[in-house]
């Protein structure tokens, strides 16, 4: 009998992950707790004490279960990864110890699990899609899987409602509850992240800063306007005039020369998609009638594009790149020709050898106003699936809770001992940001499924015009919306 989560929990769940649509300041989550800020400086960051031994760690309220010694199969496919360290495969299966601690805190995870309840887990590597294997009879326990393909597949019938899954705590912040806000359609959500995997964090856009530019030109400490809630985007932007230069004198402005910020714009990692999300924004909201509707606002987004374009334009002050080759981008930050890059937290590994020392920040926020601040993770990372072929729901459920609560204890703090060791110079205030980026992650259902509001969206930025594309598509971009909502809606 599967345990079935009631409307009360769901909604619960929903509360404590709720953000604005449509309106310039997030909305409070319903219990009454603050959206997340960062802690002051110098402190360390104000969540729960993380314990590097699993053994040590208090268990958690699950019953006992003993499943024979059979395989826990975790289906896994290959995913889009920023960082080359780690892709996002190494976090479900580790061969052996080898002290590396990422490596081996997922090697200690899973031999907690076969001590906890007589079950090995194991990685099933891709030869067909999952999808064809779950249809064809495989008895998989758990698929990950690419956010948008499992997208795609959902309307196979290969997967079940993930909210009815025993066991799984899914307003623990190691389920990230406000995808389920974000992505929900009547209380169904067929995929969903989990730190099991730490895709999701590897793959959020934030802006790196370079400490020595900083202090030759005199400028404002930038942990401390996060801490003040002063890191806005006008902050971000009037920095990134202050900073740039001919460093040859040759009279162009090349990739040898000194710019304010560095900034993407292909059209899904675009900078204009970060910033909106950054301001407290979605695509969408839930709606009892219509599933999910579509919540954009012309006036607001148009206010922003006006707001970022000439900065982003200036030749000067700021270099665009183009493309999914990085390679050049990430030197140039790497060698001191850069105040600011926009770039994911996983291509730290990138600036390991950086002889400059460098820190991280959230997305700035639209305004002082603005409670907390917001991210926007990549749709494409890793996430998980219930298979419909899945032969035993409470071994599925009880151990992939298992599994992300140990994960979150052991395996992200590992993380981020690793990668902040990567620095020159090791500053804790780097993880107090890391935290409050984690804390404040978004998903949103217009994004993961192919419903082309993030193309349409990313060119009103690229036409400098809101109305030209997202306006004038309107009737067109409704309709594909909800064509997703209805198949989804029919999956039951």
């Amino acid at each position: 009998m599967l345990k079935k989560a009631s409307l009360g929990a769901l909604c619960a769940i929903l509360s404590l992950a709720a953000l604005s649509c449509g309106s310039q300041e997030p909305a409070r989550p319903e219990n009454g707790s603050e959206p997340v800020s960062a802690p002051a400086s110098g402190t360390e960051a104000e969540t729960e004490v993380f314990s590097s031994d699993v053994n040590q760690l208090p268990e958690p309220e699950l019953p006992d279960m003993d499943f024979g010694g059979a395989d826990y199969q975790i289906y896994s496919e290959w995913v889009y990864s920023s960082s080359s360290l780690f892709p996002a495969d190494l976090f479900i299966a580790a061969e052996a110890l080898n002290g590396e601690i990422v490596n081996d805190a997922v090697f200690n995870r899973n031999l907690k699990v076969r001590e906890r309840f007589n079950t090995t887990v194991k990685k099933v590597d891709a030869s067909m899609s999952a999808a064809s294997l779950i249809l064809a009879g495989e008895p998989l326990d758990l698929v990950m899987s690419d956010g948008v393909e499992l997208g795609y597949a959902v309307s196979s019938g290969a997967y079940q409602n993930f909210i009815d899954t025993p066991y799984i705590n899914f307003d623990r912040e190691y389920w990230y509850p406000q995808f389920v806000e974000g992505t929900h359609v009547d209380g169904r959500v067929f995929f969903m992240p989990s730190e099991i995997c730490l895709d999701p964090v590897i793959n959020t856009a934030i802006f790196y800063f370079n400490k020595r530019l900083f202090s030759e030109h005199d400028l404002d400490n930038p942990y401390d306007l996060v801490d003040s809630g002063t890191w806005t985007v006008d902050e971000y932007l009037n920095l990134v005039k202050t900073v740039h230069g001919d460093l040859n004198g040759d009279g162009i402005m090349d990739a040898e020369d000194l710019y304010g910020t560095l900034v993407k714009t292909e059209f899904r990692f675009g900078a204009y998609l970060q910033l909106y999300f950054g301001c407290g924004k979605t695509f969408t909201k839930a709606d009892p009638d219509e599933g999910r509707i579509i919540v954009t606002d012309g006036e607001f987004c148009q206010g922003l594009i006006d707001k970022i374009f000439d900065v982003f334009k200036d030749k000067t002050v700021t270099k665009e790149w183009d493309g999914y080759e990085y390679t050049e981008y990430r030197r140039m930050f790497a060698e001191g020709h850069a105040l600011f890059c926009m770039d994911e937290i996983g291509a730290m590994d990138n600036y390991r050898e950086m002889e400059d020392d460098f820190g991280v920040l959230p997305i700035p926020k639209y305004d002082v106003e603005q409670q907390g601040y917001f991210h926007r993770v990549w749709p494409g990372v890793g996430m998980f699936a219930i298979p419909a072929s899945a032969p035993d729901l409470d071994k599925t459920g009880i151990v992939a809770e298992y599994m992300a609560w140990i994960s979150h204890n052991t395996i992200l703090p590992a993380y981020y001992e690793i990668t902040i060791q990567q620095k020159r110079t090791r500053d804790p205030r780097d993880i107090d940001m890391l935290e409050v980026i984690r804390k404040t992650l978004v998903f949103d259902f217009a994004d993961i499924y192919d419903t082309h509001l993030t193309n349409w969206f990313w060119d009103s930025y690229s036409y400098h015009s809101y109305a030209l594309r997202v306006g004038a598509s309107w009737k067109y971009l409704t309709k594909r919306n909800q064509k997703f909502v209805k198949m989804v809606r029919g999956l039951d």
